[in-house]
């Protein structure tokens, strides 16, 4: 045993007082003789032996009392049982974990869940002592990023006002691996953690990883945990907003598919969801929603603008308000640049007035060039190329280069083109070869068999009342070409060889044509479906969305560089803050890696004055949920990564002080010792009055 509060003790010098008080008692007895009651000396004397008796017990018992309640105020605790009966005179290495994830904005009656938790840290540094050392971990923190131990426990405190919640969902398993790898390192023979969070089941372990932490964590640790959580907690969040269209063109609709869940017990109605495109919003809809499901919804709105076009969707404010927006960013050309390179000048005269109209187009800016020499930072300046017949053989790898970095290419044999010169060319692109050159006899002519009207190419082509029907060119010429399980067919002609058919070649995409744009081939530059289809060809290249990664907040995301090079590459994030990279950074020059992504929103890339990528961030949905852990459920979890030390759970009605002080020392007897002075006090009252009693049936004799 030992004592908390030992100069304390010297109080005990008090235990003196009665047997000083029935010392000088003793001395004012005097002996009084009586003469004739000699029948009552004997009754006296068993009296006055019992009076003495009591006396005694009564000094007993207040010096008892007197010992009790100087030992409750000095604090007796028994202690621990440690390597070395040590521990309680050991100095102390501690690791903070504040759990700082978007969950913890929740609000009791006693403030924020995180509000509360900082206070809580403030109590916790009070308990430090000179020469102990702490550290405070925030679950946002990156896994690499470790703080030391401080032993100026004022500046963790002043630390305090800088901390806020962060769109940062990080596992709290991470956070326990970072405290466990400082506390490895520390000399001190007691190391505890303490581990504030609402336990939201969903972010406390990542059940992809598998850890034994047994050789980080000795028996000699404390872990100490808060739960903040207590309340149900209403909340509705936007798990993902996605683009409807593969096509974009201005003054047309535009769709949008909307996933909301309600994490709540209670159901959601006449909640307001709203659509917004670059801040202005243009669409609204009322939802209601069940407890605990999750709801598709769609909106639609028309396209007005062009450029990087950032979308988010919103719903009315619930209890958790990071998760109640979702953005997506839509790059839609103002001009689409289109380069068509051409064996035979004449070739594309269809093309240039079916994409122009006979005039400069407000959407297209069209050049035509023979295709001899290309170069790959030419072909950079375009979003599509029109290849009308095959490039000269020097130029194929650049091609194909361009190809694979995500170039647009549109396909079509030139008047003049060969069999073999195109199977050599397909052959370089990996595109399929062609089985023969066909030329029909006069009066004799090929036509569509089968269209594929669900892909996007042909939406919004007919009028929604009207029947999909395509009044079907005659071909006269043209390659038999089929897919080979290499691309998808989209048009194909009644011998089942493919007109029109999509390939992907890395990260590009080309449209091959079997037919030249001219009239000694088929009638297909006349007919009326020509004019939209190249267009709409167009259109699906420049607006397709790429397929992206999606990322997180505080994950590292790759920004495609490709050819868009300038001296220097400069990052904007969603607020506007510039952060400017030399270009020698970026190793294999094709993607850039950046971190900084703490920030929820689009994330831009300028090569010079150029957008060269972009990239989305959003919060994790796993945050969202409203599922929080037992506290069986925690020691369940300390026993699947091998956990011991100690665990101590600490409740909100709990003495913080007393609970860490019992379990760094051991169990406190000052409740006990108080009980005990207590009980000893009446016993003694009881005693006293019958003492008293005796006395005066004495006197009464």
């Amino acid at each position: 045993m030992i004592f908390l509060n030992p100069a304390i003790l010297f109080g005990l010098l008090a235990a003196s007082i009665p047997v000083l008080i029935h010392l000088l008692n003793l001395r004012k007895l005097k002996k009084v003789e009586f003469s004739t009651l000699a029948f009552l000396k004997e009754l006296q004397k068993t009296k006055i032996k019992r009076i003495k008796l009591k006396q005694w017990i009564l000094l007993v018992l207040r010096i008892l009392i007197v010992i009790f309640l100087v030992a409750a105020f000095a604090r007796p605790t028994l202690e621990n049982t440690t390597i070395g009966g040590t521990s309680s005179a050991a100095k102390v290495s501690a690791v903070i974990i504040l759990d700082n994830s978007f969950s913890m904005s929740v609000i009791d009656e006693n403030g924020s869940y995180f509000n509360q938790a900082k206070e809580i840290v403030k109590n916790i540094l009070a308990n430090f002592q000179e020469g102990d050392e702490a550290a405070v971990i925030l679950s946002s923190y990156k896994p690499d990023n470790l703080q030391g131990f401080v032993t100026d426990f004022n500046q963790l405190i002043d630390n305090m006002k800088n901390y806020e919640i962060s769109f940062v969902s990080r596992t709290l398993d991470m956070s326990l691996y970072k405290a466990g790898r400082l506390l490895a390192g520390s000399k001190n023979f007691n190391k505890e953690i303490y581990l504030l969070s609402d336990f939201q089941k969903d972010r406390f372990l990542d059940n992809s990883v598998s850890r034994d932490t047994s050789f980080i964590f000795d028996n000699n640790i404390k872990l100490y945990t808060f739960n903040l959580s207590g309340k149900p907690v209403s909340n509705l969040s936007i798990s993902e907003l996605k683009i409807n269209n593969q096509i974009f063109e201005l003054n047309k609709n535009i769709s949008f598919s909307i996933m909301l869940k309600n994490s709540s017990d209670s159901r959601v109605t006449g909640n307001i969801l709203s659509l917004f495109i670059n801040g202005i919003r243009t669409a609204q809809q009322s939802i209601d929603m069940e407890p605990n499901t999750s709801k598709r919804f769609t909106m639609e709105t028309t396209l007005i603008d062009t450029g990087l076009l950032e979308v988010f969707a919103e719903h009315e404010g619930d209890e958790i308000p990071q998760d109640d927006k979702r953005m997506i960013d839509l790059y839609v050309p103002e001009k689409i640049n289109i380069l068509i390179l051409t064996d035979v000048p004449g070739d594309e005269k269809f093309i240039r007035i079916a994409l122009t109209g006979g005039t400069p187009s407000r959407n297209f800016d069209v050049t035509v060039q023979k295709n001899q020499n290309i170069i790959t930072s030419v072909l950079n300046n375009y979003d599509v190329i029109f290849l009308l017949g095959s490039v000269y053989l020097n130029n194929y790898q650049v091609l194909k280069e361009y190809i694979s970095n995500g170039g647009k290419i549109i396909f079509m044999p030139s008047s003049v083109n060969t069999l073999a010169k195109f199977n050599e060319f397909a052959g370089v692109l990996n595109l399929p070869a062609a089985g023969a050159l066909i030329n029909i006899r006069s009066g004799d002519f090929a036509t569509f068999d089968f269209i594929d009207f669900n892909h996007p190419l042909f939406s919004d082509l007919f009028g929604k009342e009207s029947k999909k029907q395509i009044d079907s060119p005659e071909f006269f010429k043209y390659l038999k070409i089929t897919t080979g399980g290499l691309g998808k067919n989209i048009i194909s002609l009644v011998d089942n060889s493919s007109f029109l058919s999509e390939y992907k070649l890395g990260s590009g995409t080309v449209l091959m044509f079997n037919a030249a744009p001219e009239v000694t081939w088929s009638d297909f530059p006349l007919k009326g479906i020509f004019s939209p289809l190249i267009n709409k060809c167009v259109y699906y290249l420049t607006g397709k969305i790429e397929e992206r990664n999606n990322y997180y907040a505080g994950d590292e995301i790759l920004f495609k560089v490709g050819g868009k090079f300038s001296n220097r590459l400069k990052i904007v994030n969603p607020k506007g803050v510039e952060e400017y990279l030399n270009v020698d950074s970026v190793k294999d020059r094709k993607y850039l890696r950046y971190s900084n992504t703490s920030i929820i929103g689009s994330y831009k890339m300028y090569a010079g004055n150029n957008l060269a990528d972009y990239n989305v961030v959003s919060t994790n949905p796993l945050e969202s949920n409203t599922n929080y852990l037992a506290e069986n459920e925690i020691d369940e979890y300390l026993r699947r990564i091998n956990f011991e030390g100690s665990h101590i759970h600490i409740a909100r009605s709990d003495n913080l002080s007393e609970k860490i002080s019992s379990a760094r020392f051991g169990s406190e007897l000052w409740k006990l010792c108080l009980l005990l002075a207590f009980l000893l006090a009446l016993v003694e009252m009881l005693v006293a009055r019958s003492t008293k009693k005796d006395v005066v049936e004495i006197k009464n004799i």
